[in-house]
């Protein structure tokens, strides 16, 4: 992770919640030994001053070795020994100093002994080995405080990282699957051009028409990934008629789902079924291929009678592996498949923010 900037305010706002509980723990045990108020006021006040001072001694530090050894793969600083050693005897020295300003100021008479146990006092010269015990064993916990806070906002700032990273790879991913299929569906769509323009000039122009407007709605749509359910069937709806215009009577579709009603789908999701539905299958005057676009209690679903093909060219098999890994990408959901030997049906959930694992930044 580069360009790591270490959590200053949390590191601040954590160690003053620190050294608010030490005090309030000193406040608490002076309170019960029954000392003087004046007594409790100091060791209170004296304890949260002594501890946040070790808090922003060993931040300052954190911010020296920090620019002699920056914070990029890994969290080099837990394991300096140098800053570890340059805290202990830093407060060391703060807890030495503290004690000599108290002695001198009991000397000048500007303060008395009542301030200090009367353990503190038998112990004699032994007090500077336990004000060195004490302040190693305050500094570790401070140091040791700090460090987890620092790995935990680290762990954070790795989690929204790889976070961004999948939602890119996702949308990368959903992009590369579409482009899949426009170009299929372009190449079949000037094949019938071709034919229509040989044998019936008039059609083909009405085909051209709707295939102009039906490219010009895929274009607009480019940079979305979910559209609003009612744009995607109208999609639906410019291409069966252009389907309608090569095959007449031969083929009949049907959308049977109302305009009010809400959720998204990927953009271009029901279209290459409805290509693979026509793709597959016989389809003749006599015995027509039949689509039914339906509601089916949140899912949409498509059906359409069995007449398959005797004789099929090698299919590239881009419709519905394409459509499957976009709605993983997507939702988490699967793409339902049900054949009897009637009917073909295909079910694809209705989606809205709540379904979405991947989030979606483009507008919908």
């Amino acid at each position: 992770m580069k360009d790591y900037e270490i959590p200053v305010r949390n590191i601040l706002k954590y160690s003053l919640a620190f050294a608010l509980t030490v005090s309030m723990i000193s406040f608490l045990g002076s309170f019960m030994q029954d000392e003087s108020w004046f007594a409790v006021v100091y060791r209170v006040v004296s304890n949260f001053l002594l501890f946040y001072s070790f808090s922003l001694l060993n931040l300052c530090l954190l911010k020296g070795f920090y620019k002699r050894s920056p914070l990029q793969d890994s969290y080099v600083s837990i394991n300096d020994k140098r800053h570890f050693l340059c805290g202990v005897f830093s407060t060391a020295v703060i807890f030495f100093g503290f004690h000599s300003l108290y002695v001198f100021l009991i000397k000048k008479g500007y303060m008395t002994v009542v301030y200090v146990s009367e353990e503190m006092i038998r112990l004699g010269n032994w007090v500077y080995l336990f004000f060195f015990v004490a302040s190693t064993v305050i500094y570790t916990m401070t140091y040791f405080l700090h460090n987890f806070i620092i790995l935990q906002d680290m762990k954070v700032r790795v989690d929204l990282e790889n976070s961004q990273l999948r939602t890119i790879n996702a949308e990368t991913v959903n992009q590369l699957l579409r482009q899949q299929i426009q170009p299929h569906f372009l190449f079949n769509a000037l094949n019938v051009l071709k034919s229509l323009i040989r044998k019936y000039p008039d059609t083909a122009e009405e085909y051209l028409i709707s295939l102009s407007d039906f490219l010009r709605a895929s274009v607009n749509q480019n940079k979305k990934v979910l559209v609003p359910l009612a744009e995607e069937l109208k999609i639906c709806r410019d291409y069966m008629e252009m389907q309608k215009i090569r095959f007449g009577n031969a083929l009949h579709y049907e959308v049977d789902i109302a305009d009010t009603e809400s959720g998204y789908l990927p953009v271009f999701s029901l279209q290459p079924l409805l290509e693979n539905a026509i793709k597959h299958n016989e389809l003749t005057t006599a015995a027509p291929l039949k689509i039914l676009i339906s509601d089916a209690a949140g899912w949409v679903e498509v059906k359409n009678n069995l007449q398959p093909k005797r004789s099929m060219s090698e299919s590239t098999g881009n419709g519905l592996s394409n459509l499957s890994e976009r709605y993983r990408i997507l939702s988490g959901d699967c793409v339902q498949i049900i054949e009897n030997r009637e009917d073909f049906i295909v079910k694809i959930r209705i989606l809205n923010a709540e379904n979405l694992l991947s989030p979606v930044t483009e507008t919908i």
